[in-house]
């Protein structure tokens, strides 16, 4: 892109606005201050600010007011700010197109995941995707959080939640059901529950909101089990931890708690609920044989183990190592 303005003696200087300004122009604008705008690009503070001065002189206008909380853009930086983000915008577009017209079995994929479905289940898995395609380097991303597809943070993407998104493509592959478990050590100490009237004097293990740990009654609402809560995690391995180690009774992935010899589903005939699995990748990928691959791959193997994630059989993953069989 390129700019002309009035130099010296009214002469028009020429100069070629390259895809690094606007870089350099949202990540000050998205960070706020230029120590976190030098650690997003990765470089010195100093630096950061010298290219910014040089970048507002070529322009001929301020972007910021730098002020003692950090940078605040005028109304000139708010209106580029606009333009800048639909230029990273496309941009993103074209590496996706790109990687769409892609029809090599070999390359990268990146797989976001959650916690718990990333070692006990995808992991297992990619022994027999390696078997099938060699070439492909598996790169997995365990966060809480979900990946932005569209921006491309990572390919495909196993969701406990249906994507909102038009652009994306998402598949219901299975349902995790969920049940009331207790380790029989604690059973032992605390008696078992025969209703839940009597969990009320039991101890309690709870997980984050949205991942299980609730009851639903027969008039369909949800509620958390009664009794007194003595430990709660947003890590699903911790509260399974907890229960295995005898904390207390909680909710947990039937299939999951199934491979522990130790732990014992009390009160199975109560709804203890469910997260379905949605696998998730961006239209324009699908167009890429490694990623398409992969997508295909998943789903095999989800509705191969869809019983399972139900609990209505046993894992064939197992839990210490292992995977399953090639075919």
């Amino acid at each position: 892109m390129q700019s002309r303005q009035a130099g010296k003696g009214g002469t028009i200087q020429e100069y070629t606005l390259d895809w690094a300004d606007i870089a350099l122009f949202l990540a000050a604008a998205e960070a706020g201050t230029l120590s976190q705008a030098a650690r997003s690009l990765g470089c010195s503070q100093p630096t950061v600010g010298r290219r910014l001065d040089a970048l507002e002189k070529r322009l001929g206008t301020a972007l910021f007011v730098r002020t003692a909380r950090g940078l605040r853009l005028t109304d000139v930086g708010f209106t580029i700010l606009e333009n800048a983000e639909r230029m990273r915008a496309e941009a993103r577009a074209i590496l996706r197109l790109a990687e769409g017209h892609d029809r090599g079995l070999a390359g990268p994929v990146t797989i976001s995941v959650v916690e718990g479905m990333s070692h006990l289940w995808l992991i297992p898995q990619l022994r027999l995707f390696q078997e099938r395609y060699p070439e492909i380097h598996v790169r997995v991303r365990v966060e809480d959080e979900a990946a932005d597809l569209v921006q491309r943070e990572a390919d495909i993407a196993l969701r406990m939640f249906r994507p909102r998104q038009n652009s994306l493509i998402a598949k219901k592959a299975a349902r995790i059901a969920f049940g009331i478990f207790a380790a029989e050590s604690y059973l032992a100490r605390a008696g078992i529950p025969r209703s839940l009237a009597d969990l009320e004097s039991h101890r309690i293990i709870t997980g984050q909101s949205g991942s299980g740990g609730e009851i639903r009654g027969a008039d369909g609402d949800t509620r958390p089990l009664p009794g007194r809560v003595v430990f709660s995690s947003n890590s699903p391995e911790a509260t399974m931890a907890a229960l295995v180690n005898g904390l207390g009774v909680g909710i947990h992935c039937v299939a999951w708690a199934r491979g522990y010899a130790d732990l014992v589903q009390i009160l199975p005939d109560v709804d203890a609920g469910g997260v379905d699995v949605w696998l998730v990748t961006h239209e324009d990928l699908r167009r890429s044989a490694r990623i398409r691959a992969m997508f295909d791959f998943l789903a095999e193997r989800l509705a191969a183990d869809a019983p399972i994630f139900a609990g209505r059989a046993p894992p064939n993953w197992p839990f210490l190592g292992g995977a399953p069989a090639a075919s």
